[in-house]
């Protein structure tokens, strides 16, 4: 058994929403289609399923396709708002290392 892929990346989405659409008829897919195109790529079936189905409810609301990634903004470190003009109000002493700054910030 090969080994599936963790994660599909934007070119690759594109080439397996354009293997569905070769294959669907009238905008169904045959039974064993996304089993043949999960095997294809090397991707879970469930991957392919979700991705058909997005393209399938964005065309139903006369929107364009659009195959991106779902985590962009949900991945990574999140950024932490910092009020710059109250640390500009810490005298430059106090503020040497970060430990300093936050003892004078609380």
């Amino acid at each position: 058994m090969n080994q599936r892929r963790k994660e599909m990346s934007k070119d690759l989405r594109k080439q397996v929403y354009q293997a569905l659409l070769a294959r669907s008829k009238n905008g169904k897919l045959g039974k064993k289609d996304t089993q043949i195109v999960a095997d294809q790529f090397g991707l879970h079936i469930r991957s392919v399923q979700r991705l058909w189905n997005r393209g399938k409810i964005q065309l139903a609301n006369s929107i364009p396709v659009v195959d991106s990634s779902l985590k962009k903004g949900k991945i990574g470190h999140k950024v932490i708002p910092v009020d710059l003009e109250a640390l500009r109000n810490i005298p430059l002493k106090e503020r040497m290392t970060i430990e300093d700054v936050c003892v004078c910030q609380t």
